[in-house]
């Protein structure tokens, strides 16, 4: 037990242990600072700038096989290493290629104790590099040394290129933070094929090598600007993104000709053979579509060594278009559009969601608005066929039409009103013009209500034969039908309903010359069947009972000039049943006056019913509307 009637320090020739324990702190600190100033000696007087340069700059030059150049090396033991004015020189030994405004380098001491090198930070400030194609094709940087095709099953090359990744390292290597900052890239084309680009950079990296390289993690962040110029077009692209060994994301936005698009990118399982999972989505608040499928139009045409205009390289049409895309490719994203134009069309909050696998792109959940309407669907086309076969489905719902006319045709036209419903489903081959005619399939069910056609050329057209001017502008309370498309035909059957009016229409429409083969059934009824009966007497035989007026008409020439005609045939056999009705009616009627006992009818008086015509049938219809 300690004595506490000795004191911690007696005196000089008697200290105590509390002037112990300071006298071998003391000690240490001095050792410590003494091997410290060593170490900042040998490091100061040793590792002297000009015998760094000797070290570093023979074998960068040897590596690249360019003259590099360094302004200044200062290493300290606290402030590490730092390096200014690096470059790189091109082929003609003055222009830079690659330059390096500033490298520095901080370390920790205490963990190479352990057998660790910790570099707290690394810093690069104001990295440049020219990439430049001249007028034959070459690049400035197919010269570097280290990009020389090494030997198949050289030793000497297998060496040099570091050996295995799996190799035990003889310390863990920890790289907390690496920061570049401001580093700027120029790209320049002689040849004008290429854009002319300068993009502008800045990361944050982190690295945690371990035992050996295959232990590698890594993980960081970045963002970059750039602005290009190829043809007439000027895009401007921002981003940014993080990444680490396994993962990557990246979000872009992309203004070219006054678009605007966000693309954010995102990578998983980056070690998964062959491929990793992706992803894009695309996005816009605005997008004018007519103008993008002008961008093309932009681009700078390909030279030939004359100078000539030449058309690109005819592709091969025989080579599927999924043949070109990598192997085992797994994409998956969204597309979502808050407004865009088309042919003064605006469609809002489209959205949908796509696949692509094995070659095939599915589209699920789209859905847009346009024309006061809402339409929805999905989509498959099979990428690795020549011609991709391709199918869907299409909701239509409140569709107006007379928005689609006003985009379309002219904001005058008003031909025709009305909220359509439709639901179609369609699939084909092929994408060309000729293959979409011959090989389109479409499938649809569609109705309107309160429809108002007005001076169109089918409602005209039926004016005119039927000398009515009333059918020239028609209310129709609802139309309903059915179509079909294939083999290059338009199946119709409608039926339409308006005030004193019924028709039904059957029959086809050609797609490639519009041409028109449609049987038509129509019933007038009040004034507008009085009015026509006026026109004719015989015309009292296609009259119901209930005063209806049936007519069977045939639609043809083609859909922008349509020509209406009597239904010849028809109609005879509609006026004999009738004559045959009224004969047996009169016969009836006169047994029944026999039998009573009632005197015959007297000329003039009205009895219900109606006499035979005078003259045959088909000399009524030569008579009708000079038909």
């Amino acid at each position: 037990m300690y004595d506490h009637s000795k004191p911690l320090i007696d005196d000089e020739k008697h200290p105590g242990p509390l002037a112990k324990l300071v006298k071998i702190i003391g000690g240490l600190l001095a050792l410590a600072a003494a091997v410290l100033i060593g170490l900042s000696l040998f490091i100061r007087f040793y590792l002297t700038e000009p015998r760094l340069k000797a070290l570093i700059i023979p074998q960068a030059e040897s590596a690249l096989g360019r003259t590099v150049t360094l302004e200044g090396i200062d290493v300290g033991l606290f402030s590490g290493i730092s390096v200014s004015g690096l470059a790189v020189k091109e082929a003609d030994k003055s222009t830079d290629f690659l330059s390096l405004g500033r490298f520095v380098l901080h370390y920790k001491l205490l963990p190479l104790l352990s057998k660790q090198l910790v570099i707290s930070e690394i810093t690069i400030d104001q990295p440049a590099c020219r990439i430049i194609r001249d007028a034959t094709g070459h690049f400035n940087f197919e010269t570097l040394a280290l990009l020389a095709e090494k030997k198949a099953g050289n030793p000497a090359s297998a060496a040099k290129s570091g050996g295995s990744a799996t190799a035990p390292l003889p310390l863990a290597l920890t790289v907390e933070r690496i920061s570049i900052n401001n580093a700027t890239i120029s790209l320049r084309d002689a040849k004008k094929e290429l854009p002319q680009a300068d993009l502008t950079a800045s990361a944050r990296v982190g690295v945690d090598i371990g035992a050996t390289l295959a232990d590698l993690t890594l993980h960081g962040d970045f963002d970059f600007a750039s602005d290009a110029a190829y043809g007439e077009l000027k895009p401007h692209l921002e981003g940014k993104g993080t990444f680490t060994n396994t993962t990557a994301a990246c979000t872009v936005t992309v203004d070219v000709d006054q678009q605007r698009l966000t693309l954010a990118a995102a990578a998983n399982n980056l070690r998964k053979k062959p491929l990793p999972s992706l992803r894009l989505d695309i996005s816009s608040n605005k997008l004018d579509l007519d103008k993008l499928q002008s961008l093309a139009d932009k681009l700078p045409k390909t030279t030939g060594t004359t100078g000539a205009t030449t058309a690109a390289p005819a592709k091969d049409k025989s080579m599927p278009i999924g043949a070109g895309l990598p192997p085992g490719l797994n994409l998956t994203g969204t597309v979502k559009v808050a407004e865009s134009h088309y042919q003064k069309l605006t469609v809002t909050d489209l959205s949908l969601a796509y696949t692509l696998q094995n070659g095939i792109v599915t589209v699920s959940n789209l859905s847009f608005k346009t024309a006061g309407g809402q339409l929805a669907g999905t989509a498959r086309v099979d990428l690795t066929k020549t011609n991709p076969p391709y199918s869907g489905t299409l909701d239509v719902k409140a569709l107006q039409l007379q928005q689609l006319l006003d985009a379309w045709v002219s904001p005058q036209a008003n031909i025709l009103s009305g909220a359509m419903g439709a639901d179609l489903t369609f699939s084909g081959t092929g994408f060309t013009t000729e293959l979409i005619k011959k090989n389109l399939r479409l499938d649809a069910t569609y109705g309107m209500q309160a429809a108002q056609l007005n001076e169109t050329p089918l409602s005209n057209a039926l004016a005119k034969v039927l000398q009515l001017d009333q059918l020239r502008n028609l209310a129709l309370e609802s139309v309903g039908g059915k179509l079909r498309l294939n083999e290059g035909k338009l199946q119709l059957s409608s039926q339409f309903t308006g005030q004193d009016i019924q028709a039904k229409i059957a029959g086809t429409v050609g797609i490639d010359d519009g041409s028109l083969n449609l049987p038509l059934g129509l019933t007038l009824s009040g004034a507008m069947a009085e009015q026509l009966r006026q026109k004719a007497s015989f015309l009292k035989y296609l009259s119901s009972r209930e005063g209806a007026t049936a007519i069977n008409l045939k639609l043809a020439g083609t859909t922008t000039a349509p020509r209406a005609t009597l239904d010849q045939a028809a109609v005879e056999k509609q006026i004999k049943q009738q004559v045959e009705e009224k004969v047996k009616e009169k016969i009836v009627d006169e047994v029944g006056r026999k039998l009573l006992g009632t005197p015959p009818a007297q000329p003039g008086e009205q009895t219900g019913q109606q006499p035979a015509p005078a003259e045959p049938v088909r000399q009524l219809l030569k008579g009708l509307f000079g038909q």
